[in-house]
């Protein structure tokens, strides 16, 4: 036998076994890696799109370690509106009762209106009966009032508070006001080179200017308070505006991205228009919502079975805003 016939053995076995690793290589778990400024990939496929929450109120106990001042007090029993009163800080709370000798027969609506705003109010309750409930809001540092509906009352009572600052805590309009704490299990999907479960990657924390001016965030972390990682820095630029033409998914670290000039912009400074609202995903990304990532592939950020507390610093690393969320039973 020659030379060149004892090669063929040996090299059809090194062809078996190329041939044989790789779906192993296709498949590997991606790396977990606090990098956040990574391209932004395509919306996740409709079939595992879920619909945006509506957040509850939280109760006065989600919010840990938070501390609380009376601002104002309103009493009465029929329709009112209420003296101006001012919110300092940017999250404050109205709780409310009303009591009634026959609750199917009373009515209790309240109107929150910022002042010199008559025509558009800020916030609503609509309530039939007796009871008492909060409602809290997300903005401030002006003054406010409130209108009263009450009808078949025997009275009502109304509590301003709001939430005093911590030490070393600093004012800002940027706040964080919802986080989507329970997502969903994705199967494996081995045609995506996805090999592995994927653990809530659709959680999210949302963030929002309540301000009528633009706010710098560049530099800004938000992180789990229970957690030494992961931590999100917002980058210097927005990432949003490109849109990735590949239908990968979005979760894919290796997924081959394509950004046409003619369909794109430049990235704009990571600065929040008046009102404007991002999220940061736990493993997703959607240019949509700002482009933002934990880029958490080994699981989920926020806790199913009992509350953690989303706190997000500034460039300074003073604290801005700190929320929590109540956990609804399945």
């Amino acid at each position: 036998m020659t030379n060149r016939n004892k090669l063929y053995p040996h090299l059809l076995l090194m062809g078996l076994a190329l041939l044989l690793a790789s779906p192993i290589l296709a498949c590997s778990m991606p790396a977990q890696s606090p990098t956040t400024a990574v391209p932004p990939s395509p919306k996740p496929p409709q079939a595992t799109d879920n619909k945006t929450p509506v957040p509850s109120p939280p109760s006065a106990t989600s919010l840990t370690g938070d501390n609380w001042t009376g601002v104002t007090t309103f009493t009465g029993k029929d329709n009112q509106t209420t003296p101006t009163f001012h919110i300092s800080g940017m999250e404050w709370r109205i709780t409310w009762t009303a009591n009634a000798e026959y609750p199917e027969y009373a009515v209790f609506n309240l109107f929150v209106y910022p002042a010199g705003k008559d025509n558009m109010y800020l916030e609503r309750v609509s309530h039939s009966g007796s009871g008492d409930n909060a409602v809290y809001i997300y903005e401030g540092m002006q003054d406010y009032y409130l209108k009263v509906i009450a009808a078949d009352l025997h009275s009502w009572t109304i509590a301003i508070e709001e939430r005093a600052l911590k030490p070393g805590e600093a004012l800002s309009p940027i706040q964080i006001t919802y986080i989507h704490y329970r997502g969903k299990i994705y199967p494996p999907e081995p045609e995506k080179q996805l090999c592995y479960e994927r653990v809530e990657p659709d959680e999210y924390v949302e963030i929002k200017n309540l301000s009528d001016s633009p706010q710098d965030i560049r530099g800004w972390t938000l992180k789990n308070e229970s957690k030494t990682f992961p931590v999100f820095t917002f980058p210097s630029l927005f990432l949003s505006p490109y849109v990735p033409t590949s239908s990968t998914s979005s979760t894919s670290p290796v997924a081959s991205m394509s950004f046409p000039p003619e369909s794109s912009e430049y990235p704009k400074p990571a600065i929040l228009a008046p009102y404007q609202t991002v999220r940061v995903y736990t493993d997703e990304i959607h240019p949509e919502s700002g482009g933002f990532t934990f880029y958490y592939g080994t699981g989920n950020v926020w806790d199913n079975n009992k509350p953690e507390v989303a706190v997000l610093y500034n460039a300074n690393r003073q604290e801005v805003s700190r929320r929590s969320y109540k956990v609804i039973a399945q």
